[in-house]
Order: C-alpha cells, then sequence, then structure tokens
C-alpha cells in the first residue's frame, strides 16, 4: 500500500474488500474476496477535528468518557471484474469487464455505547462480457448456452456462472448501515441494506427477456406462440435487507 499520508491512502493490487458493505451486495464468507484494482481513501475526520459536545465525566478517578465525534471517509475503486480474451471479434467479447464503486462512509459515534453507520454509494460496470463465448450474427452466448440448456435468449437465464452473458445496465445506488449499541460491552447490531439499479428495466428487456406470460399454437403449428409480455417493476430493479447479530 502507497501512503499518500496519514489521512489519504491508496492501494493496488489484489486486496480485501475495501467498503462497508453487507451480504445483500457481496456474500462474504471470509474476509479475503478477489478484488483486483485500485482504492483510494480519504479519511475527512483526520484532516479536521469532527468531535463535538463534551466528554462524559466518569465516576472516582477514571478518565472522562469520550463525547460525540464523527468520522467520514470517502472510498473509490476500480476494478478488473473480468479479464477477457483482446483477440476475440466481438468489442464485448474483447473488452474487459470492469468494476466502480464509490462509497461516502460516515460513522457518528455517541458516547461509547452508540454508533450510527450510513454509507450511501455507487456501484457500476462498463459494457462488457462476464464469461460468454462468440455466437452466430456477433451473438453473446453464456457458458451454460455452450452445453445446450438454452432459453430463447442465449441462455442467459440458466447460465452456470452466477452473472449473466454480459454486464451492461448495472447502475446500482446502494445505502448500507447499522445502529450499534454495547450491553455489558457487547455490542449488537441492527443492520440494513439497499440496493436500486436505476438501469433495471434495460437489463430485464435486454438481458433477462423478453419474458411472456402466456403461449398458444397457431393452427398445427408446432412451434408455440408468445403474447402477454412481462414488463419489468420496481421490485425487480430494487433489494434490501434488514438483519441483527
Amino acid at each position: 500500500m502507497d501512503t499518500i499520508s496519514t489521512a489519504s491512502t491508496s492501494a493496488a493490487g489484489k486486496q480485501p474488500i475495501p467498503f462497508y458493505t453487507t451480504r445483500l451486495v457481496y456474500v462474504i464468507y471470509d474476509t479475503y474476496i478477489d478484488f483486483q484494482g485500485l482504492v483510494e481513501r480519504i479519511d475527512f475526520h483526520k484532516f479536521f477535528n469532527m468531535t463535538f459536545a463534551e466528554p462524559v465525566a466518569a465516576e472516582s478517578n477514571a478518565p472522562p468518557r469520550p463525547g460525540n465525534s464523527l468520522e467520514l471517509s470517502l472510498i473509490a475503486g476500480q476494478f478488473v471484474f473480468l479479464n477477457n480474451n483482446a483477440d476475440s471479434g466481438s468489442t464485448q467479447l474483447k473488452w474487459d469487464a470492469y468494476q466502480f464503486q464509490e462509497q461516502l462512509l460516515a460513522r457518528l459515534h455517541i458516547g461509547d455505547k452508540l454508533t450510527i453507520t450510513v454509507a450511501p454509494g455507487f456501484l457500476s460496470f462498463n459494457d462488457a462480457s462476464s464469461g460468454g463465448s462468440p455466437g452466430p450474427h456477433g451473438a453473446i452466448v453464456s457458458p451454460a448456452a455452450m452445453t445446450g440448456q438454452t432459453f430463447a435468449n442465449d441462455g442467459t437465464l440458466n447460465n452456470s456462472q452466477p452473472f449473466p452473458v454480459t454486464q451492461r445496465d448495472l447502475n446500482i445506488i446502494l445505502a448500507p448501515g447499522d445502529i450499534t449499541y454495547k450491553i455489558f460491552g457487547k455490542p449488537l447490531s441492527l443492520f440494513w441494506d439497499f440496493a436500486y439499479n436505476f438501469s433495471g428495466n434495460d437489463r430485464f428487456n435486454r438481458d433477462y427477456g423478453p419474458l411472456f406470460s402466456r403461449y398458444f399454437y397457431v393452427e398445427r403449428s408446432a412451434t408455440p406462440s408468445f403474447s402477454g409480455r412481462v414488463q419489468p417493476r420496481f421490485s425487480d430493479d430494487v433489494a434490501w435487507s434488514i438483519p441483527m447479530r
């Protein structure tokens, strides 16, 4: 890690998750995940004194308990999401998939027992393939479609990897946070997380659709026809979670 100052840092290479997050966005089974790229962080509370209110007097001769304070940090990351083959003919296949995330992390400490954390942020990706293969007429085919598990949309609904064939139309507003209170010295936390993809309707229609609610056969045709196209709803673009520990 290259340290610019005690309040501003940068790092390059493979590193743990640099953001405040929950399992809603990143399913974390350990403290290390494969993030590869650049991270910059500025801790504003190290530039400026963000303490306020007087320290709370302690009993006997013990030092006073801390008053209130605010920690405020800006974190930005630029990561290689997937290294694609630069010799591929399709632009989406040859461009590497990149992930970009920015977060404003704020922690309000009230006394020595209560801490409130909010961390609004933004997560986006470039328009590139994520594990697809070249198909006919310049199409991108998902891994499952290559094994014969196909739908009308080239198998993007049942691909063997945890991502569709492309990372386009992913522009997600994030808002995780928690309230933590110490009881007998042990922290009790109520977490929440919220994510909204404001390009979700386009992603639904272009990568998961079109989907239809009904099918029928015309006379003796063996090929079904479809009607009642399903339109994306707000709930398709939103995810939220409220765990406690």
